[in-house]
């Protein structure tokens, strides 16, 4: 039984939930006491632009590119296109992300982050080159368990070491970069290590692969909205304090559900 596909996978997955749970339960409560209030408020605010951001740029490809390539895994010449054609719409849609980004970063006192919003739009990019979609196609669970897994793993590890007071709010943003840089290169090569590689597109299958996967990108967006929208909302309106309230049990919550 535990030779079997499914069951690996599962475990696998399982393996990867505990560090999505343990991960952040682990650094919120060093942060909110290292960086203080205002310096959270900053931190929470970044990483709902960098969520919906990451939405943006997925596109429903989690959902699409997952489905394409399991029912082609074995026409390798054609999950090469896929990729290849996926890669070069997310090249556009980083484009767009980034530049609603640069516009948010712009509004009320977050506009003195400027630096900040620079890493955050690093880490959108890195973190839309990594093929999940990829891996959940051809079953190869255990590869996004160990990429994420390692990148969690070093984004936690740079917070502790380099973020000791408000001063160094800046490496919470600078540490989830490097994470997602990591991320991004291991996933790729294990992509390739895997017998794949990433093929060439023309804008044509482009703009192909856009029309087919949007309206999974709708529903999508429309659920982030209605969750890391409301962190947009209360920085352009609110106080700091709200925000970082609401960060710590908008954290909670989400390990609760993780569970």
């Amino acid at each position: 039984m535990f030779n079997h596909s499914v069951t690996k996978n599962a475990i696998a997955l399982g393996f990867m939930q505990v560090a999505n749970v343990l991960v952040p339960l682990m650094v919120l409560p060093y942060l909110t006491r290292t960086v203080g209030i205002d310096g959270f408020a900053i931190v929470v605010f970044m990483f709902a632009m960098i969520q919906i951001a990451f939405v943006i740029t997925d596109y429903g490809f989690t959902i699409y590119g997952t489905y394409e390539i399991s029912r082609n895994r074995d026409d390798i010449p054609y999950v090469n296109k896929l990729v290849g054609s996926i890669y070069g719409a997310k090249v556009i849609l980083v484009l767009l992300a980034a530049l609603g980004v640069s516009l948010v970063g712009g509004v009320g006192e977050y506009g003195q982050q400027k630096h900040i919003f620079l890493f955050a739009i690093i880490s959108v990019i890195a973190q839309a080159f990594q093929p999940i979609w990829f891996f959940h196609g051809v079953e190869r669970m255990k590869n996004v368990t160990a990429f994420m897994v390692i990148s969690k793993l070093v984004y936690a590890c740079c917070v502790f070491i380099f973020v000791h007071n408000p001063s160094d709010v800046a490496w919470v943003i600078i540490a989830w970069a490097i994470s997602q840089i990591i991320g991004c290169l291991i996933s790729n090569y294990l992509l390739y290590r895997e017998g794949y590689s990433i093929t060439r597109p023309s804008f044509k299958n482009v703009l192909c692969i856009l029309g087919k996967a949007k309206g999974y990108f709708w529903s999508r967006l429309a659920a982030s909205v209605f969750t890391s929208a409301n962190v947009i909302v209360l920085g352009v309106v609110g106080s700091t304090v709200s925000v970082a309230l609401y960060g710590v049990c908008d954290q909670l919550y989400k390990a609760g559900q993780s569970f």
